[in-house]
């Protein structure tokens, strides 16, 4: 009989034990993950990044030379790619044409091709700032050579977009308005100082627009059936009846 309350201290002992070792594993610290964030808080693009991309990249894909039209030297062109498209895939380095270039072991493929290869630790920091987003503040340089490269012939009027310009309200000779399109006519005018000409009479008028539309006068009838026809929107019935 004496055994038995050994018997039931000892098992209260064992679970005690139990129960301790099971506290401490669920308050200890799991492991933390490695973010992409802490790779953009500790890599500087002008200290780590831009000196391998200028320094390793630009005899092919600088300044001076751009094979296959990749220049790596600029923000916008390098974002860009070259003519067989972007070579950095914001937050993908396993997709980025440029890690696979520094990190082949083809002779045909590598880059850069001739001189030493870029270290295990240089082709880390370039995938791990790619992995975080390829932050690449814009410098004047950069800026600079975005302005070279636009396209000037997209400053002509015709690739505008289309704004919807305040229609003038003085204008100098309010009697000869008749519609907004007018009202911007009379402004110019008095901006150059220039007086309208005096307004055509009927037979005049129907003459121009036949020239104008047809290149052939208006016949006698036609010129006697506008002067007779005293509706408001005579002319606007002319000009459909001839176009």
């Amino acid at each position: 009989m004496a055994s038995r309350p050994r018997f039931w201290r000892g098992c209260l002992g064992a679970c005690l034990i139990a129960a301790t070792a099971i506290s401490l594993v669920a308050s200890a610290e799991p492991p933390a993950a490695p973010a992409a964030a802490s790779d953009a808080a500790t890599i500087d693009f002008e200290r780590d990044i831009r000196p391998l991309l200028v320094g390793r990249c630009g005899d092919c894909h600088g300044p001076d030379t751009q094979e296959n039209r990749l220049r790596l030297d600029v923000k916008h062109r390098a974002h860009k790619g070259g003519d067989f498209g972007p070579v950095i895939v914001a937050g993908k380095s396993s997709e980025s044409e440029l890690i696979r270039r520094i990190g082949s072991t083809d002779e045909k493929k590598r880059m850069p091709p001739d001189g030493d290869r870029l270290s295990a630790s240089e082709i880390d920091m370039l995938r791990r700032w790619i992995d975080a987003g390829a932050a690449w503040p814009e410098s004047d340089a950069d800026r600079q050579a975005a302005a070279a490269d636009r396209d000037p012939r997209l400053d002509h009027w015709a690739w505008q977009p289309l704004v919807r310009p305040a229609v003038p309200t003085d204008s100098a000779a309010a009697t000869r308005v008749r519609n907004d399109i007018d009202r911007f006519i009379q402004l110019k005018l008095a901006e150059m100082k220039l007086v309208p000409a005096p307004e055509a009479d009927r037979r005049t008028l129907i003459r121009r627009l036949s020239f104008d539309l047809l290149g052939l006068p208006p016949t006698p009838e036609e010129v006697a059936a506008f002067v007779a026809d005293e509706s408001p929107d005579s002319y606007e019935k002319l000009v459909d009846r001839l176009l």
